[in-house]
């Protein structure tokens, strides 16, 4: 008896891992697709890969947790289009990153998209004003995660 309850234990802890792990890569490939990316989208997967959301948390939600934190200059949808800036702002936030003199200086969308070129996080230097996608928010993530090992 106590054999089938340990067992039936694993495989519900299996199955509520690989649940989790499947909406975590569904968010993923919604933001690929999307041009122009969603800004709670976007959001979900800055502050996620951040830790400072749970996996399990939507768009909506981590947009609103964004918002609260201060990690978003101005009120914003989470059908919004993201814009470069408004991106590059929110990496910077979340992961705590520094910047240059300008940014803390002024820190905002235009400095942090600044700051995103100059580290060459972006292989593109872009407008911050400019709309982005959903591929190339994850490849930004991915050098800056890829670089810096997610700290700075």
């Amino acid at each position: 008896m106590k054999r089938k309850i340990v067992v039936l234990a694993l495989v519900s802890l299996l199955l509520s891992v690989v649940a989790g792990y499947g909406q975590s890569n569904d968010r993923i490939d919604e933001l690929l697709v999307q041009d122009p990316a969603q800004t709670g989208h976007v959001a979900y997967l800055l502050l996620s890969a951040a830790g400072l959301i749970d996996d399990q948390y939507d768009p909506e939600t981590a947009l609103t947790y964004a918002s609260e934190q201060g990690l978003l200059p101005g009120r914003v949808d989470a059908t919004d289009a993201v814009t470069f800036g408004r991106y590059s702002y929110l990496l910077t936030q979340a992961f705590d990153v520094p910047g240059g003199v300008m940014y803390r200086l002024l820190p905002g969308p235009r400095y942090a998209a600044r700051e995103v070129v100059y580290q060459q996080w972006s292989r593109k230097r872009r407008s911050p004003s400019e709309p982005i996608d959903g591929e190339t928010a994850v490849r930004i993530l991915s050098v800056y995660l890829n670089e810096t090992g997610g700290t700075q």
